[in-house]
């Protein structure tokens, strides 16, 4: 739904419109642009939210707009839409869609800053999970329902209606007189109906996911990475580094006398290492004196690549195989994805005024004079 409406208001005509309501009813503040959805990318997602939440009534006007357009074929689109986006259902779901992704959007950034902590984040991996957890209960319900109310009687438009559907009475007491109700059930309020069926259900498999990709496992190898920045104070802690030699089954007996050793041998070089890579260059060379700790440290600086860099990967494959290079050669594919994938090793430098130099010096036929 969320893409239908990028796709419609992206065009030429609606997005002047929908540019025009937004000045019209937000006088002074900045327009704002609908994000289009990518599957590798989810703070997208999050941000889509935010712009729907806050030009709702902006973007019912402009689908009320183009309903009254000549072109029958977007005035259909648009009535369609409109008749989907001006309901309580989708109210509520945008609603409750936007309070659960913005509290995991902030987790969802820091996993991927270039400077991500893994101790801070595993705490925020649990502030999350609680958040989330006391999410679930009447009382945040009930306040979010009321807010979903608030801003539905705003836009006129009605609360909803649950159909109760009910149960026919079993065959073998079609011949008896029944003084009781047989199968019938209570029929459902829409708060109740919503409460059921979307906003348990949505922060059940949230949780479910939480509990899958950070187990208790996980979360103590996060912490215990700790152990390998030079910048913390539980650097070079025997005690942390333990849990992740066990758990790659490393040898840890004598992991305490190696992290001893390698403090003071550390100390005695002329810079103190500032990152996990310098330390793991000084250790390398001693690498027979430190066996466990040069395999730690190795561990420290892949395990983060091993598990983000392919969905980087995949996010810069979707923007560079468009339809318009579907004949290019794997060769070339994997050329270019690799400029795209490293471009900051070549953003400060004069890599492609070399490239073109070099291109040029080969051949003097491939020089263009213009006179």
């Amino acid at each position: 739904m969320l893409q239908s409406l990028y796709v419609l208001l992206s065009t030429s005509k609606a997005h002047v419109v929908f540019i025009d309501k937004q000045k019209e009813l937000y006088p002074g503040k900045p327009t704002k642009e609908l994000k289009r959805l990518s599957d590798t990318r989810w703070a997208c997602r999050s941000l889509t939210l935010d712009v729907i939440a806050g030009t709702y009534d902006c973007i019912i006007a402009t689908l009320e707009h183009i309903t009254e357009d000549i072109d029958k074929a977007k005035a259909v689109e648009a009535a369609g839409l409109l008749h989907q986006v001006h309901s309580f259902k989708f109210l509520a779901c945008l609603i409750i869609f936007q309070r659960i992704m913005s509290i995991t959007k902030s987790l969802s950034d820091q996993l991927q800053s270039r400077t991500a902590d893994s101790v801070y984040v595993a705490g925020l991996v649990s502030s999350t999970t609680h958040t989330l957890r006391d999410f679930r209960s009447d009382s945040v319900w009930d306040h979010t329902y009321k807010y979903i109310c608030d801003v539905a009687s705003l836009n006129g438009i009605e609360e909803g209606t649950v159909d109760s559907r009910r149960r026919k009475q079993p065959r073998r007491l079609e011949d008896s007189i029944t003084f009781e109700s047989t199968g019938r059930r209570d029929s459902l309020s829409c708060g109740q109906s919503i409460k059921l069926n979307i906003y348990f259900p949505v922060l059940d498999h949230f949780l479910s996911e939480f509990d899958r990709r950070f187990s208790t496992s996980n979360l103590d190898l996060m912490k215990s990475l700790d152990g390998c920045s030079p910048l913390s104070s539980k650097f070079l802690d025997s005690a942390l580094l333990s849990s992740l030699a066990l758990k790659y089954k490393l040898n840890h007996e004598l992991l305490p006398n190696e992290c001893l050793l390698a403090k003071r041998a550390l100390k005695e070089n002329e810079k103190e290492p500032e990152s996990v890579l310098e330390v793991y260059h000084q250790l390398l060379p001693l690498q027979t004196a430190f066996p466990t700790l040069t395999k730690i440290f190795k561990i420290a600086l892949t395990i983060v690549v091993s598990t983000a860099q392919c969905e980087r990967s995949f996010s810069a494959l979707a923007r560079i195989k468009t339809h318009l290079r579907t004949t290019m050669t794997d060769q070339r594919l994997a050329d270019i994805s690799l400029l795209s994938i490293e471009r900051d090793l070549t953003a400060d430098s004069n890599f492609f005024e070399d490239t073109i130099r070099e291109f040029e010096g080969v051949d003097k036929n491939r020089t263009i004079i213009l006179s």
